[in-house]
């Protein structure tokens, strides 16, 4: 993958940490547990971002805040309350994380108001399991 589109790619998981919860849940379908994609999907846009250097492309400060909100994303995961629906809508700790990618995407000079995910990206929903 090229630097654009690793770039892209993070932009569209920052857009989606950033959006209203609303906006959050229309983007995946109802079988996924959507606080755990919103994180997986950042975590994996942001292993591929690091193996770049963006920093002829991002400020230092913008790179520092697209690491605190994974690094907060990693102290999230140690607190299982707060992966489900509810808190996804209501928890302070999903706000920050909604207020540090809108911070990071304002100092992109990057408009974070239509939060979608691309067309092609298509989720499958397992088949459960058969009772022999």
């Amino acid at each position: 993958m090229n630097k654009d589109k690793l770039l892209q790619y993070l932009i569209m998981n920052l857009k989606i940490v950033s959006a209203k919860f609303e906006e959050q849940v229309e983007c995946f379908p109802e079988f996924v547990v959507i606080p755990d994609e919103i994180a997986i999907n950042y975590g994996e846009a942001f292993l591929l971002f690091e193996y770049e250097d963006f920093s002829d492309r991002l400020s230092e400060n913008v790179i520092k805040k697209i690491r605190d909100i994974r690094m907060t994303f990693s102290r999230m995961s140690s607190d299982k309350s707060i992966w489900n629906i509810e808190s996804l809508e209501k928890h302070p700790m999903w706000e920050k994380q909604r207020k540090a990618a809108q911070e990071v995407l304002e100092e992109m000079d990057i408009d974070y108001s239509e939060v979608k995910l691309p067309k092609g990206i298509t989720y499958i929903p397992s088949k459960p399991k058969e009772n022999n």
